[in-house]
């Protein structure tokens, strides 16, 4: 059996050490979101440090690796963004350093890395990045480092780095907005300027859930690959709680009929009495309707009496108006929910001024499926739905 040269961990008093089988040992992997960052970030200062050094057996500069002499471990420097993760697929992975983590796809750790660290004893993982808001990775992370006791989270700002001068630091302070200079040189996360649901806070995050209600609602924001879905209650002093979320971010296409089947379960267990979908797929709104036996509609269909859809927009004012008024609250368990609104932000062209528009590119399919329910609701009071093409088995 084989060992792997001593590691360094916390403050350099403890080593870690662990036996392998020398003829599959595991590999040292350096990964970013890309192999274009990893080659620019790792892979060439490694380069200039290991070449001709006499335990390096060979440089590969067509595959990123280096192997070293003996049954000392491979290096790698792999993209995980880049096929999906399949670079590390099938690796042990004794010791891997992640940068930017922030913008690295959520499934990877999930069904690749993890994995492949599971069934290698002793391996150790250490993840980089910036902040950038609370709905990625590495604020993920920093949280899990709080629950198990062989995690750990360390944050510097940029004035812990003795190389940057303090009058640079001076500097940016002076001409930066607050925001952007916490989220840069404080290390801190901080919310999204242009920030929608600006009245959100933590406190919304509630414990008392009630336990009957006069309305309940979904919202069906559709997609073949992250499609979502909103339950939300109407209590007895009009106030709504977010109740439930199922979303699927595996990356994969979702069957129609098991996109259906969380409908019905989430239907069955809420007492849901009516859905608000996207516009965009009327035939399966029709076979939601059928197979629930509720009310299925396009938020289209919410039209103010003179004629009037809630936009995205308009969906947005309106559970924005209810968070405002305290009409707005969100069960203790939907913490990432909670945080994707928070998130949930404008656009902002090249000189920062923010637009009238809804940022690309955010994790919120839960947030529009949300704004679907509650704000259709909001927009169209009362409710009304043309009774004479529901089917018999309708509750209205």
């Amino acid at each position: 059996m084989g060992q792997l040269p001593n590691y360094a961990a916390g403050d350099m008093s403890s080593r870690l050490t662990f036996p392998y089988d020398p003829a599959s040992p595991p590999t040292v992997v350096f990964a970013m979101p890309t192999l274009k960052q990893c080659k620019k970030i790792f892979w060439k200062p490694l380069v200039n440090l290991l070449a001709g050094q006499p335990f390096v057996e060979s440089i590969n500069r067509a595959e990123h690796t280096i192997k070293l002499v003996g049954d000392l471990p491979e290096i790698v420097c792999v993209g995980l963004n880049d096929g999906d993760g399949d670079r590390v697929r099938g690796f042990r992975i004794a010791a891997l350093l992640a940068d930017e983590w922030q913008d690295v796809k959520p499934m990877i750790w999930d069904e690749v890395l993890q994995p492949a660290m599971a069934d290698t004893p002793g391996s150790i993982a250490l993840f980089a990045g910036t902040p950038k808001g609370k709905v990625n990775h590495l604020y993920k992370f920093d949280l899990k480092s709080q629950k198990f006791d062989d995690w750990g989270s360390f944050r510097f700002e940029t004035a812990d780095n003795p190389f940057v001068p303090k009058e640079e630091i001076e500097r940016a302070e002076a001409t930066q907005d607050p925001r952007t200079f916490r989220q840069e040189f404080k290390a801190s996360y901080e919310d999204f300027p242009g920030q929608v649901f600006d009245h959100l806070e933590d406190k919304h995050l509630r414990g008392d859930v009630p336990t009957e209600f006069k309305r309940v609602v979904m919202g069906v924001d559709w997609g073949d690959v992250n499609p979502a879905l909103f339950v939300g209650g109407k209590d007895n002093s009009g106030v709504w709680w977010a109740l439930d979320t199922w979303y699927s971010s595996t990356g994969v296409n979702i069957l129609d009929t098991e996109f259906l089947e969380q409908g019905k379960r989430l239907k069955k267990k809420h007492g849901v009495q009516a859905a608000w979908c996207g516009h965009d797929r009327p035939a399966s709104i029709q076979k939601w309707q059928t197979e629930l036996g509720i009310p299925c509609k396009s938020w289209q269909d919410a039209k103010s009496k003179n004629g009037k859809a809630p936009g995205l927009n308009e969906r947005n004012s309106r559970v924005n108006s209810c968070i405002y008024h305290g009409r707005f609250r969100i069960a203790g368990h939907l913490v990432e929910f909670k945080d994707k609104m928070a998130s949930y932000h404008r656009d902002s062209d090249s000189a920062g001024n923010i637009l009238d528009a809804i940022a690309k590119g955010q994790d919120d399919h839960e947030v529009d499926a949300c704004t679907m329910a509650i704000g259709s609701e909001e927009f169209k009071q009362p409710l009304q739905f043309n009774l004479d093409t529901l089917a018999s088995t309708s509750p209205y």
